[in-house]
């Protein structure tokens, strides 16, 4: 009980920390002069990343690699089937094939991109490095891509201005003074000894849960972990759902993921010198899941630019089997292969069928368009 006390304040105190270091970047860079729009994506988008941030980099560092490991692939995959299940349940998510051609492939293509990179058991110093490149070029485009529209043109370009501003509290032209830029110093020093912090209490309570269930780390980083880091994006995509702020959802989704492979991946590989080892089971199982569920919703999207609420609970329903899949992994294994292939043989045609269905209906389409 006193363990998962330590383990749910290290989330509160994480997500506390976070938005200190959000507030008090935005404020030092709008004081500065720095664009709204290039402070919404760069700094509010990294400083959103920063509980998955610092509770990857600190496992990894303390040689919990399967929390590392397990919090990104977890998050991934929590963010595709739980979040976007529950936001498309909402209201059903639509979406221009541009952003499916751009990141979503992107984020296809990274998934793919970090199972093959470690495959050989580990994604090493020189891979993290080229990884948190990859990053910062993906930051660039999206500031040049972003500066395209106009708040009036673009309503992701007007919620992005708007969101700074609130957590800001300042007017954009505002002078910057000492007192001012001595404050946003203290919020952001602030946030980092508290992300600090709370990661190190969050990872501690994370072993003692993986020993007291007797259960592996991976599976701690992949479902309790996963599930903690990924609530601000869960949250967020909700309530846009909600407003019926449909581009939100799908961009906070997609940039959630890409973020989580190459900054927070490439991060934690470019600070370890012996990089981020991968266990053979996330190598075996966890990685292919991630890419298959990538490449699923990406079909899904692509064959109808859309999320429908029947899509939804599909999407529910294979969060629900994959946790089953761990917990069972983890306290039942002797039941897993009869649980696999009932379910592969259950629902794997079923999804398959709609899937082709999909195609073919998108394929007929584009011809008589």
């Amino acid at each position: 009980m006193i363990i998962g006390l330590y383990f749910v304040a290290g989330f509160v105190f994480l997500l506390v920390g976070a938005d200190l270091l959000v507030r008090g970047g935005s404020r030092l860079a709008i004081n500065f002069g720095i664009s709204p729009l290039v402070v919404g994506l760069t700094i509010v988008a990294y400083g959103t990343s920063a509980p998955e941030l610092a509770v990857t980099v600190l496992a990894n560092v303390n040689d919990n690699a399967d929390i590392a490991v397990g919090n990104i692939i977890g998050s991934n995959i929590t963010n595709l089937l739980l979040v976007l299940g529950l936001s498309a349940l909402v209201t059903p998510l639509v979406t221009p094939q541009s952003l499916l051609f751009r990141s979503g492939l992107l984020v296809v293509l990274l998934s793919f991109g970090m199972w093959g990179l470690a495959l050989d058991g580990s994604i090493s110093q020189l891979e993290g490095i080229g990884l948190l490149l990859g990053s910062i070029l993906y930051t660039i485009l999206v500031i040049w891509t972003g500066k395209q529209h106009t708040p009036e043109e673009d309503p992701a370009t007007r919620e992005i201005l708007s969101e700074v501003a609130e957590i800001a509290e300042i007017a954009p032209k505002q002078k910057a003074t000492l007192s001012a830029v001595l404050w946003s110093f203290f919020l952001i020093v602030s946030g980092i000894v508290i992300l600090a912090g709370s990661s190190s209490l969050l990872i501690d309570s994370a072993e003692k849960i993986a020993l007291a269930f007797k259960v592996d780390e991976l599976f701690i980083g992949l479902t309790l972990v996963a599930l903690g880091t990924s609530l601000p994006e869960g949250a967020t995509a909700v309530v846009a759902a909600f407003k019926n702020e449909r581009h939100i959802v799908i961009g906070n989704i997609i940039g959630s993921n890409i973020f989580n492979i190459l900054l927070i991946l490439g991060t934690t590989g470019a600070i370890d010198p012996h990089g981020v080892l991968i266990s053979p089971g996330a190598m075996r199982v966890d990685l292919p899941i991630m890419c298959l569920i990538t490449t699923i919703t990406w079909l899904l999207f692509f064959t109808g630019s859309q999320i429908t609420r029947i899509e939804a609970i599909t999407l529910l329903i294979l969060y629900g089997l994959y946790f089953c899949y761990l917990l069972i992994e983890a306290k039942y294994p002797d039941f897993l292969p009869i649980y696999t292939t009932s379910c592969l043989y259950a629902f794997g045609p079923v999804l398959g069928a709609y899937l082709l269905y999909n195609i073919y209906s998108h394929h007929q389409g584009s011809k008589n368009a």
